[in-house]
């Protein structure tokens, strides 16, 4: 059963939403939080990138959806000016919805371009991550090679790197806290690999 981190709204999209859902064509867009320390392993601030990303796709007419980071929604909101509601809305409604149904994910380095992963989605990254190994790295001043990876996706040739990439994380990162002695040799595991580099 797959959960978020935050609460987000479930409930009803709009009809023009739903039809964008219905026909799984659009490319969702999460907004990062401008003071996300991760974005500092990028060399694009998360404003510009919006600006460029949703003005390419209103240019070419490609449908899009912005998504506010459900843990500060009043520091995203701001970047909702860069919506047309014909090619690029807003959605506040629940991450797994929205990329379960996106032909795939743009995002500088945000951890829904992991989560994406798990729903074997294209994912195109802009900035440093962990996952980037399994990722197409985005250009911001090539934006249609980005979409043309996105629209071309062939699931068989990546689902297999992500798999492996997902248990490679899993296996380094992740361990059950119900058992003590297992979590205490997990933590040791990280800190020792982090002390090695």
């Amino acid at each position: 059963n797959f959960k978020t981190k935050y609460s987000q709204n479930n409930g009803i999209f709009k009809n023009i939403i739903n039809n964008l859902i219905i026909k799984r064509n659009y490319i969702l867009i999460p907004i990062q939080i401008p003071n996300d320390e991760s974005l500092k392993h990028s060399n694009i601030d998360i404003e510009n990138f919006i600006k460029k990303i949703t003005a390419y796709c209103i240019k070419k007419k490609i449908s899009s959806i912005l998504k506010p980071h459900p843990a500060n929604l009043n520091e995203t909101r701001k970047f909702k000016i860069y919506c047309d509601n014909k090619y690029v809305r807003w959605n506040e409604n629940n991450l797994k919805t929205l990329i379960q149904n996106s032909k795939g994910i743009m995002t500088i380095n945000s951890t829904v371009g992991f989560e994406s992963l798990l729903f074997e989605k294209p994912v195109v990254t802009f900035g440093k991550t962990l996952y980037d190994c399994v990722t197409y790295k985005g250009d911001i001043n090539k934006i249609i090679n980005s979409i043309n990876y996105i629209k071309n996706f062939k699931s068989n040739n990546k689902i297999s790197d992500y798999k492996k990439f997902i248990d490679w994380y899993a296996g380094l990162y992740s361990f059950n806290l119900e058992d003590e002695n297992l979590m205490l040799y997990n933590a040791y595991k990280i800190l020792h690999s982090y002390r090695s580099k």
